[in-house]
């Protein structure tokens, strides 16, 4: 089989991207074909299909400027997305189409061009792009569910997209018209949702969730060696970004003096966490900055334990599970998919998000508590082995194809 990948980015940017990866390496490893479509940036892997890349477009800092004006057009439907789409649909001829991300970068115009050629889709999702224009439901600190259901114009009033009035009528408008027209999760043949949370959040927000499969993330546990042993140091591995929760983190650790934590990551808020620690006399925080994904893996493989302090829905988390490969135990959030991954006092412990007193109190009493550690380590790994096995991930994901390509009907569950 022949299957396009398409998602914005062809380059190791954060979860989205490594999921797509290793999709395309057990897809390839089964004897499959995958044909990427993305954007071009300096970053991408080499790929022979890199002509048909769309051009670049920066959004992270909106302002008024006939660049930003034409971003803006591409957000709401981007006719050059459509053109090379369709030139290398039909110069490859594949069989069926798995999207990740394509908003905004590439604008459901890609949806329309795979409905005309008739594409077989299946689209996995990351996030909550096809609920709110706060594809992360997330602004000014806090979980944002203010344009439910579909009140667009409330996204404008709080300025939920990056605090920005200009961002965020943008997004609402071009909501509004995808919407109008039809140009969303709608022209999908499956849905791939990564956990129950993610399921019920979109049938919560009242859209139709009978073509939604749940099917969580895979990982190969037998390509990570596991280090049972509790290093000197917990760890906070991602984006240094309000939503993840890093600012309570820092809180929390201001509480704990005797505890050690390293910073593995870049973001907007790098300077004032930074600035933070400096004020606030944090002997006990040091960054590292960002790191090679292979760099990540040593730095988890010799800590006491990771930290997920996440204040958003998190769709999934692959931080847990590729902690659990390594042997190492979690403390997060009791929030969005975590939950489904994290069994508390089992593989991990679960906290209420935004509460820097609990976790501090939780780090310091599971950080004294080294057989605990290995204990909640080692059922981790095992959880790895048996819940997340790429056989299994492939076997369902190959009748989720089956069933698009062949128009079958997906059974009602009772």
């Amino acid at each position: 089989m022949k299957i396009l990948i398409i998602n914005k980015f062809f380059f190791p940017f954060g979860g989205t991207e490594r999921y797509m990866f290793s999709l395309i390496d057990l897809l390839e490893s089964r004897g499959h074909e995958t044909v990427p479509f993305a954007m071009e940036h300096p970053e991408n892997v080499i790929s022979e299909y890199s002509k048909y890349f769309v051009s670049s477009v920066d959004l992270s800092r909106p302002k008024i400027s006939r660049a930003t004006l034409k971003a803006a057009g591409r957000v709401i439907y981007s006719f050059e997305a459509a053109r090379k789409l369709r030139r290398l649909i039909r110069d490859t001829k594949p069989d069926l189409a798995h999207l990740q991300n394509i908003y905004h970068q590439l604008s459901p115009s890609v949806l329309k061009v795979l409905k005309e050629e008739g594409i077989p889709t299946v689209q996995t999702i990351h996030d909550y792009a096809y609920l709110s224009p706060s594809y992360g439901l997330f602004d000014h600190g806090a979980v944002c569910e203010r344009v439910k259901p579909r009140k667009y114009y409330r996204a404008v009033l709080h300025k939920c997209v990056k605090n920005s009035a200009m961002a965020s009528a943008l997004d609402a408008f071009a909501y509004r018209v995808h919407a109008t027209l039809g140009l969303d999760e709608r022209l999908v043949g499956r849905l791939i949702a990564p956990s129950e949370f993610v399921k019920n959040k979109f049938a919560e927000w009242g859209k139709n969730v009978f073509r939604m499969e749940v099917l969580p993330h895979f990982i190969d546990a037998d390509r990570y060696e596991p280090e049972y042993a509790p290093g000197a140091e917990i760890a906070y591995v991602g984006r240094l970004s309000e939503e993840k929760g890093i600012g309570v983190l820092l809180a929390a650790m201001e509480k704990i003096p005797e505890v050690r934590l390293k910073v593995i990551g870049a973001g907007p808020m790098e300077k004032q966490l930074k600035d933070f620690c400096e004020l606030a006399g944090l002997k006990n925080v040091r960054f590292l900055g960002r790191l090679r994904h292979t760099e990540v893996m040593d730095e988890i493989a010799r800590s006491r334990f990771v930290v997920v302090p996440s204040l958003f829905y998190e769709p999934f988390g692959y931080l847990p599970i590729e902690a659990a490969c390594l042997g190492k135990t979690v403390v997060a959030s009791r929030v969005g998919g975590l939950p489904e991954i994290v069994a508390d006092n089992e593989t991990g412990l679960l906290v209420p998000p935004g509460d820097a007193k609990t976790l501090a109190s939780t780090i310091a009493a599971l950080a004294a508590d080294e057989p605990k550690i290995r204990a909640m380590g080692r059922g981790a790994r095992a959880q790895a082995e048996t819940r997340f096995r790429p056989d299994d991930y492939y076997k369902k994901l190959m009748e989720i194809y089956e069933s698009v390509s062949s128009g079958t009907k997906p059974m009602r569950k009772e």
